[in-house]
């Protein structure tokens, strides 16, 4: 057998591993753990109009998500989801709601 033959084989063969170990993950029902998605999340459960964003310090499902964010995402992905879900609200005081949300994930 040829060295590029077994090359195949061992590509194919990891290919199938990787597709049955996420075919597992998915029937499993394992939450998809992304930045992006906790970002989405996030956007979602806050209340905000054109000024600020009013619910960081007293909803209990934001408080929820950031902990389970914490125990999902190493502290170097946390910045970039708060940034992507304040960033989508559009509203002006971003700098006071960062604070605010990042003040929560360093407790």
């Amino acid at each position: 057998m040829k060295r590029t033959d077994k090359e195949r084989i061992e590509r194919t063969l990891k290919r199938s591993q990787k597709q049955e170990a996420n075919n597992v993950r998915k029937v499993a029902g394992r939450k998809d753990v992304s930045p992006g998605t906790y970002a989405k999340e996030l956007l979602a459960l806050l209340q905000y109009d054109d000024d600020a964003i009013y619910n960081i310090d007293e909803d209990e499902d934001v408080l929820e998500l950031i902990l389970e964010m914490k125990d999902d995402l190493p502290a170097a992905k946390w910045d970039v989801v708060v940034k992507k879900a304040v960033k989508g609200t559009k509203v002006r005081e971003k700098d006071s709601a960062i604070t605010g949300l990042m003040a929560l994930l360093t407790d």
